[in-house]
């Protein structure tokens, strides 16, 4: 996947590299989780960068079209709270796919019509 690596010290300098994909969990949470990546880079490297120094990367993962998604919020370790048929939450399972860090793609497990709750299994209502 293509990768853009932007160093924390010197912001301007962004370099283009490759990666592979990431694990499908980090440290963190949403948006704000942190990934252990490697990346090789296609731009030489410039001469104020160092091993070891913190780099912001941003990962190219394509697009997808016609995929049901739902806020991150509302899934938690591929469970999601549903709308039960005697009106309770009920807990079901499903696989993810693709996140954004805000909506996550549903790859199996609901169907068209099945009414999801805002809160994840264990999260406040």
């Amino acid at each position: 996947m293509k990768a853009t690596v932007t160093s924390v010290a010197w912001p301007e300098l962004k370099l283009t590299g490759r990666c592979a994909a990431p694990a499908p969990t980090g440290k963190g949470a949403g948006a704000d989780q942190a990934f252990k990546v490697p990346v090789d880079l296609e731009t030489p490297p410039d001469a104020r960068l160092a091993a070891g120094m913190k780099a912001n990367v941003r990962i190219d993962a394509g697009t997808v079209d016609k995929v049901l998604v739902l806020p991150v919020a509302a899934v938690s370790g591929g469970v999601v709270n549903v709308q039960g048929k005697d009106g309770k939450p009920q807990e079901k399972d499903v696989t993810i796919g693709r996140t954004d860090g805000k909506l996550i793609e549903i790859r199996e497990g609901l169907s068209e019509g099945d009414e999801v709750l805002a809160a994840a299994p264990g999260q406040p209502k």
